[in-house]
């Protein structure tokens, strides 16, 4: 037998271009430079928030306080903060929170501004988005027209919206005497009761300047029925200030819903 051949094993020999080393050494530390630079900013005493940085026209709770205190500003994850805030307090419209170097933190609320307040087993303060501002109070708001609407029966609660086309028909009649000036002066809508759409009424009222009072006696029964608030009203508005002026008090009711107004006199 012949002797076996021994294969000859090439040899590769890889040889890294001069420039190229050079700029990937130079690359590489600058990554470790911006990375160490990040890293100090990052951790750096000036960036983190105090308590007398954190800038608020709302009420904060303790408990975020301290989770925002000694955190740094570039950490803090302000898009969860406000739809946490939104969340727990749906008294507000809008909360924005941002940053403002180089440590502190700013919180914008936009409150809810309440239009009328439902009257239910308590009364609860509606915005015009019909967003309960309010758990709700025992005794009715100052300035708010009351809305009895049937609906909903104990399930208010700070936050919910409520859908209903009573409640949007109730506003849309406090709109139209607004436009209409029976809220102005001596003019008083002590309720709206829009339980039966076909039937809604209000109470109105008129203050007597010189007892400075309102008088419980002259409260009048005023029933609009469904939509038309703008034409109806003006018919009221003529009623009470040509037939009716100054006898008020001797109406019971007045019936708006048809071409021929309607009203019951007192005997």
């Amino acid at each position: 037998m012949g002797r076996k051949r021994r294969r000859k094993v090439k040899q590769f020999n890889f040889r890294i271009n001069s420039k190229i080393g050079w700029w990937a050494s130079l690359i590489f530390c600058c990554l470790i430079i911006f990375v160490g630079l990040g890293y100090a900013i990052y951790t750096a005493s000036i960036f983190k928030v105090k308590e007398v940085d954190i800038k608020t026209n709302m009420p904060l709770s303790r408990g975020l306080r301290e989770r925002m205190k000694g955190k740094s500003l570039f950490s803090l994850d302000i898009k969860l903060i406000s739809a946490n805030l939104l969340k727990t307090h749906p008294e507000y419209k809008e909360i924005h929170v941002y940053r403002e170097f180089p440590s502190s933190i700013v919180v914008e609320a936009t409150k809810r501004i309440p239009f009328a307040q439902i009257k239910d087993r308590k009364y609860y303060p509606v915005d015009k988005e019909a967003v309960i501002v309010s758990e709700g109070e025992s005794r009715p708001w100052v300035g708010l027209i009351p809305l009895e609407i049937g609906e909903y029966r104990r399930s208010f609660r700070k936050g919910s919206n409520v859908k209903s086309e009573k409640l949007e028909q109730a506003f849309d009649l406090i709109e139209a005497l607004e436009d209409e000036e029976l809220l102005a002066g001596n003019n008083y809508v002590e309720k709206i009761n829009a339980s039966h759409l076909e039937a809604i009424y209000f109470i109105f009222s008129q203050k007597d300047f010189k007892e400075q009072d309102w008088l419980p006696d002259q409260g009048v029964k005023i029933i609009v029925g469904k939509g038309d608030f703008g034409r109806k009203l003006k018919l009221f508005k003529n009623l009470i200030s040509q037939e009716l002026k100054d006898k008020m008090f001797s109406v019971n009711y007045i019936d708006l819903r048809f071409k021929r107004v309607y009203m019951d006199y007192k005997r």
